[in-house]
């Protein structure tokens, strides 16, 4: 049996994204080995609750980002995954002084994890882009942590031939604090005249900047069914 320990928020402040990838990731792990002992500290919405709860992970409720307080609720696990935007330095030095194998979800290579045990980046050409100089580096997509269903649809795709896209899927996240989605997907209406777009958005953000320039633009409401997207777009 191995202790895990994993740091994450899911709500409406961050998004889910950082949870969900958690979440996978600790699915494969408990499948891997029943026994694994994984328990997630963070501060979560309902959605990301109810998967905790239906997947019997205990979770210990956290609003504050603070080293020594995960640390000593950490204190006898094997391990520590954290995945979070909000970290600093002194927050990566703190917990690699700690027993436990630390294990970071990173995406921009801007701290140093030399000492880290472990460190995923799963974006794509991560394996030329990035060196952390860590025990051990996970680098490029073929690490990025999803359900089964989606993991299948993905080498279906892969199978079939190239054909003209015609229907193109954004999903910016569940907080897009920047308006990213609607500059995506009016740059996309430009380029691809005939395709249809959605957007899976949360829509108050487009309260304020209606999308409303052009008519091949849908707008949706975010959900945990988007494999249904995914199997219709191109």
């Amino acid at each position: 049996m191995t202790i895990i320990y994993v740091y994450c928020n899911g709500n409406s402040n961050v998004g889910l994204g950082h949870f969900f990838r958690c979440f996978y990731l600790c699915k494969a792990l408990k499948t891997a080995n029943i026994n694994n002992k994984i328990t997630f500290i963070g501060d979560f919405s309902s959605i990301p609750a109810q998967k905790l709860k239906e997947n019997d992970f205990p979770t210990i409720p956290l609003s504050n980002l603070e080293a020594e307080t995960i640390a000593h609720i950490a204190k006898n696990a094997d391990a520590l995954i954290i995945d979070s935007y909000q970290i600093n330095q002194k927050f990566v030095d703190h917990l690699d002084r700690k027993p436990f194998t630390t294990i970071y979800f990173d995406d921009f290579s801007i701290l140093n994890f030399s000492k880290a045990g472990i460190v995923i980046n799963f974006r794509v050409g991560a394996e030329k882009l990035f060196q952390y100089h860590s025990k051990a580096e996970l680098k490029g997509a073929k690490y990025f942590p999803v359900s089964q269903k989606l993991q299948n649809l993905r080498h279906q795709k892969l199978l079939k031939q190239p054909h003209p896209i015609r229907n193109i899927l954004i999903c910016m996240g569940g907080a897009d604090l920047y308006g990213i989605g609607k500059l995506v997907s009016l740059t996309l209406a430009q380029c691809f005249k005939q395709a249809h777009i959605k957007l899976l958005t949360n829509k108050d953000i487009f309260k304020t900047t209606p999308l409303s320039t052009s008519g091949n633009i849908e707008i949706l409401p975010l959900t945990q069914k988007i494999s249904d997207f995914f199997n219709e777009s191109d």
